[in-house]
């Protein structure tokens, strides 16, 4: 099966990782480092901050914004690493997950098992996670890691309609959500709102928690299936437009 490159330009992907970028760290960090400001209650710096921002000359004033998305960036990166942690910790204790071997019974029944013996022909690293690797195998595994990264890759460069950078970006902004969530809760908590009121913060942090995470891992599992599964039917398609 002949490749041909697609139109994989590196702008894209700029564009892409600046758009994650924008979303899961600079975004969460600002509402952290504004979060903390009101549970501090030091409110002084950035008034001075904006006064000085306001009065300062160009370069002077580029500096001061630099040196905030600066602050917002180093902030929201440990937050999205944090929230990764919290992610793996919350889900760490049981519960059933999606297996290989459940992808290959639906890969099947749905294309047939010559699609997938040709695509591990065309792609033999992939041979042993959709073939070989033992049915009871998690999805998630780290086995499994180097076949999805590949996948992912592939698609992206030679199959963008296929890619599932959408995915990644949701991820990356689900994981970044944790701290954030957790920082404004605590702003909340610290207003004069009762007992009554630190009980629904605390009711509906819980909420919200629980529905990152149960989106964070089924969006995680999907990225899995449709890696995977999109290098099969690009295979597919491919054979059928000789």
């Amino acid at each position: 099966m002949s490749v041909k490159e697609t139109d994989d330009s590196g702008w894209r992907r700029i564009a892409f990782y600046f758009l994650v970028t924008v979303a899961s760290v600079i975004a969460p960090g600002t509402i952290i480092i504004g979060c903390l400001i009101v549970v501090t209650g030091q409110q002084a710096p950035i008034t001075a901050l904006a006064a000085a921002t306001g009065s300062q000359a160009g370069e002077s004033r580029f500096f001061v914004i630099l040196a905030g998305l600066s602050s917002a960036y180093l902030v929201g990166y440990v937050a999205r690493y944090i929230g990764f942690v919290a992610f793996r910790w919350l889900t760490s204790r049981g519960g059933s997950q999606s297996t290989i071997g459940e992808f290959r019974e639906e890969i099947v029944e749905r294309l047939g098992s010559t699609t997938l013996q040709t695509t591990t022909g065309v792609h033999p690293h992939l041979r042993e996670s959709l073939e070989v690797l033992d049915d009871r195998t998690p999805l998630i595994h780290d086995t499994l890691n180097d076949a999805f990264v590949y996948s992912k890759l592939w698609l992206r460069r030679y199959a963008p309609v296929l890619n599932i950078d959408s995915m990644e970006f949701e991820i990356n902004v689900l994981a970044a959500c944790y701290v954030p969530t957790m920082c404004f809760a605590g702003a909340v908590m610290v207003q004069d709102v009762g007992l009554v009121g630190r009980l629904a913060v605390v009711v509906i942090f819980a909420m919200i928690v629980g529905v990152i995470t149960h989106n964070l891992r089924d969006l995680r599992v999907a990225e899995r299936k449709e890696a995977y599964r999109n290098i099969i039917l690009d295979v597919a398609m491919r054979s059928a437009a000789k």
